[in-house]
């Protein structure tokens, strides 16, 4: 607020009693002149309680720019209001997709574990009551056994179906040479084993089973002992097989495509007619393994492997 300088009158009060009444007059007309104007007007009176002196302040006369200002005001604080409330509106619904994601997950996990322990507790029965193992080939409890192995592998994440995949070898139910549960068969894909992990389990063994025909895509069986297994026309597409024991395999027809084979032992192993399209094979010890060279020439890498001959590639 700008201050003008202060309006003063020479209104001084004359001490007799005969003041000019005209003065008096005038000094009103003038400060009602000064108010109406917009001036803020201070009435000094003397000790005798007459006017001595009045001093004025000028308000500056509002522009177009200050109206505008104030105009604006009210618009700036609602759409301050509706951004506040848009933003806590936004935090709200992450939060509630969050805790309802986070519920989808629990609840998908428990209907999980509770189909893993069901058929776990199904398979039991089959062994311990119904002499599974002794069945012969036509027997209908080899049937049950294998529909509700097929049935309950998709519905379970790659861990569990690793404890499935365990529980299959350490029962003896996927044996070679002759397995009471046949995973799969020439030309059928029967059993999803996509992105089953085992990496998490200490000296996971699969010794001698028969897992062919087999969907093993992206699957984590790092370190496994696979030695003497029959993995024919299965396919383990970017699979992960790192230093796992692959020794004397039966990988005929076998999709490799991809798979991280580094460090892995395949002595002996047939890879007749296998894919290693971009097969990442470092280090890997193929000592006497069935593979041509039109083969390993579509892998990705070679670098450090002991190739069929026993020569080391550089």
């Amino acid at each position: 607020m700008r201050k003008d300088k202060s309006i003063i009158s020479s209104l001084s009060p004359q001490n007799q009693e005969g003041t000019d009444r005209s003065q008096n007059n005038q000094a009103e007309d003038t400060i009602k002149h000064l108010r109406s104007h917009g001036h803020t007007l201070t009435e000094v009176s003397s000790n005798a309680g007459q006017l001595s002196k009045v001093i004025g302040q000028h308000l500056p006369k509002k522009t177009w720019r200050d109206w505008m200002q104030l105009l604006l005001i009210p618009f700036i604080l609602v759409a301050v209001w509706s951004a506040f409330n848009w933003e806590q509106s936004r935090i709200s619904e992450t939060n509630n997709q969050r805790q309802h994601d986070t519920g989808i997950r629990i609840a998908q996990d428990q209907q999980e574990e509770a189909a893993l322990q069901t058929y776990l507790k199904s398979m039991s029965d089959l062994l311990l009551t119904k002499h599974l193992r002794e069945s012969g080939e036509n027997d209908e409890v080899r049937n049950v056994a294998r529909e509700d192995t097929l049935a309950v592998l998709p519905r379970l994440d790659g861990k569990r179906k690793g404890y499935v995949l365990l529980f299959l070898a350490e029962a003896g139910l996927i044996d070679t040479p002759s397995p009471i549960i046949i995973l799969g068969a020439a030309g059928y894909y029967a059993t999803d084993l996509s992105e089953v992990d085992l990496s998490g389990i200490y000296h996971a063994e699969l010794y001698q089973v028969i897992i062919t025909y087999t969907i093993l895509d992206r699957a984590n069986l790092a370190g496994v002992y696979l030695k003497g297994s029959a993995l024919e026309g299965s396919r383990l597409v970017e699979a992960t097989l790192t230093r796992a024991n692959m020794s004397g395999d039966i990988l005929i027809f076998t999709t490799l495509t991809g798979a991280n084979l580094t460090g892995t032992d395949l002595t002996d192993a047939d890879l007749t007619d296998a894919d290693l399209t971009d097969a990442d094979l470092t280090d890997a010890n193929l000592t006497n393994a069935s593979v041509t060279q039109e083969q390993l020439d579509e892998v990705k890498s070679l670098k450090g492997a002991i190739m069929p001959d026993g020569s080391k590639h550089p």
